[in-house]
């Protein structure tokens, strides 16, 4: 597998979490944080740390590809979790509180 066909995937597999966060909470309105700056930030985000780990282990196959695109946002959100107390957004919460927030559901 070449190198962009990998960075691909990767990326693929950087969104994967959120796309499946989003068809958890398909019922009724659309979530308010589509609207806001932070999550798409994030995405993108979650998109090149998924690409850039693709590309340095450099998989033979798409599945691995994008199985490490999916660890690689997995691992950071487990690591900017606040385990100490119970995730919840509010008006006054700050940009690290949001994605805080949105990294540990």
């Amino acid at each position: 597998m070449d190198i962009w066909t990998t960075i691909l995937w990767g990326a693929v597999g950087g969104i994967v979490p959120d796309i499946l966060r989003l068809i958890r909470e398909r019922h009724g309105e659309a979530p308010t944080y589509l609207a806001k700056w932070h999550f798409w930030l994030g995405l993108v985000l979650s998109m090149a740390v998924g690409a850039f780990v693709a590309w340095i282990f450099a998989p033979s196959k798409v599945l691995d590809a994008v199985a490490y695109g999916i660890a690689a946002p997995s691992v950071l959100q487990g690591l900017a979790a606040d385990k100490s107390k119970e995730p919840k957004l509010s008006a006054a919460s700050g940009l690290i509180d949001s994605w805080r927030y949105w990294w540990s559901r």
